[in-house]
């Protein structure tokens, strides 16, 4: 007999007002963020007394649910990067797929746009790539930044409007006013506060800079090495003979860092079909203490089914003490491509995934081709 499954639409408010995202839960006891063509999944599900907990455990996420006569009230619990807790209350309905509720007629909205964000606090602003597709008014899309995207984004086109959000080391939402060719008035919520502002023009040939020139080795260095322990405590070094002779990944990542579980999920993929490649991650966390870091980087080797080794590598702050090699480290994740003589040949900043449709297709692409070449030497 098949599992019978529940859509619930649930609003999580915010500054800009309620945040809409959807969760499926089935009855075999699995449970689903549903963010455009992503389920994620939850990775703890169960129940205490009368009310349903809901864990993603790398983003440190809970929902803790009570559904009565059809009715969903619940909570959302999330640790911020200062490592305190906060909690929302929600309620939520059945059934009900339609993400926002406004239903005007719709104003066209382009495929590609130039975005810049805005810190409101900083003033500082940072260039960003908005690609979305449309379907009688309902949008999927993300938005591409130097230091990785925005991931699954789900929505509607509605009036002159556009409206955005997803579920997942958070709740999000993103809304901005169409103006013929351009995006104006853009702000960002989530349910702790208001976020950056941005705006955008249509732009169908505008590209972020180059990847791979933005993360790069100090001059007068020649070589990449580290030494840093992996889960059973052994040092493990990118010169040790394992990765001798072999076209070798370093990943510079964080197991809090959702750009860096789309990546792993790619990597640990690829390397199933290609098993002559060696990859080697290195977590920079919110708290390098073994009693917290070390269940994090089992739960991120579990979940993904990693084969390769996984090293405690320190706290995000200390990345660029940590690899004092490289000109700084930008972003998480950052990728380093090494050859089989063991000299850098790639560094790539940030991570391209698969919400950002033809942009991921093309980085497999040219990943693919670059191991390929490697190899082949």
């Amino acid at each position: 007999m098949a599992q019978k499954e529940t859509l619930w639409r649930l609003e999580i408010p915010s500054p800009g007002g309620a945040i809409p995202v959807h969760l499926l839960l089935s009855d075999d006891g699995r449970a689903f963020a549903i963010n455009a063509d992503e389920k994620l999944e939850f990775d703890r599900v169960f129940t205490v007394k009368d009310t349903l907990h809901l864990r993603l455990e790398l983003y440190d996420l809970e929902l803790i649910l009570a559904i009565k006569n059809g009715k969903l009230n619940g909570l959302m619990n999330k640790r911020g990067a200062d490592m305190l807790y906060r909690q929302v209350p929600f309620t939520g309905t059945a059934n009900d797929p339609a993400r926002f509720k406004n239903t005007r007629a719709a104003q066209p909205l382009a495929p590609k746009y130039q975005v810049t964000f805005k810190n409101e606090s900083s003033g500082k602003e940072s260039p960003a790539i908005g690609v979305f597709q449309v379907d009688n008014g309902k949008v999927k899309g993300s938005f591409l930044t130097n230091t990785g995207d925005y991931r699954y984004l789900q929505g509607n086109v509605a009036g002159d409007s556009l409206y955005l959000s997803a579920l997942g080391s958070s709740a999000v939402m993103y809304k901005a006013r169409i103006k013929g060719d351009s995006l104006t008035g853009g702000t960002s919520y989530t349910p702790f506060g208001k976020g950056s502002g941005f705006s955008g023009v249509k732009n169908e040939s505008y590209e972020l800079p180059d990847a791979t020139k933005l993360t790069f080795l100090k001059e007068g260095q020649e070589r990449f090495d580290f030494t840093f322990k992996d889960i059973n405590g052994r040092d493990v070094s990118l010169s040790d003979p394992r990765f001798k002779g072999k076209v070798t990944v370093v990943q510079i990542l964080g197991t809090w860092c959702p750009n860096c579980l789309d990546e792993t999920r790619f990597l640990t993929e690829y390397k199933k079909e290609n098993p002559l490649l060696e990859v080697i991650g290195l977590a920079f966390e919110r708290n390098s203490e073994p009693s917290f870091a070390w269940p994090k980087i089992g739960r991120f080797i579990e979940r993904f089914g990693v084969d390769y080794p996984v090293l405690l590598a320190g706290t995000i702050q200390e990345a660029g003490e940590k690899l004092p090699q490289l000109n700084h480290v930008m972003a998480f994740p950052t990728s380093i491509i090494v050859d089989k003589k063991g000299q850098v040949r790639k560094i790539h900043t940030g991570f391209t995934g698969p919400g950002t449709g033809s942009y991921y297709d093309q980085y497999v692409k040219e990943f693919a081709a670059f191991v390929k070449e490697l190899q082949a030497e």
